[in-house]
């Protein structure tokens, strides 16, 4: 037997020190970006998928399947 928690996928901009990232994160339905970040019982680290990272000092863009991020240092996360 598989336990499976559904949950949607949604489109989002983070932004941190040296980069933004544009990928999607997965809320559980009436779930909020802001509960994410807020949660006491949410890991440390949120996956986003399909992410794509734009370093600010150079301007350098790569893709990556998977990146984990340290909710920590999150400066600002919004839908996009």
């Amino acid at each position: 037997m598989q336990l499976k928690v559904e949950k949607e996928r949604y489109r989002v901009i983070i932004l941190m020190d040296n980069m933004k990232i544009t990928g999607y994160m997965y809320l559980t339905p009436r779930s909020r970006l802001t509960d994410v970040l807020n949660s006491n019982q949410m890991k440390e680290f949120i996956p986003v998928t399909d992410a794509d990272i734009e370093f600010y000092e150079n301007k350098q863009k790569i893709y990556v399947e998977l990146i984990e991020i340290n909710k920590n240092k999150i400066n600002a996360i919004y839908p996009e």
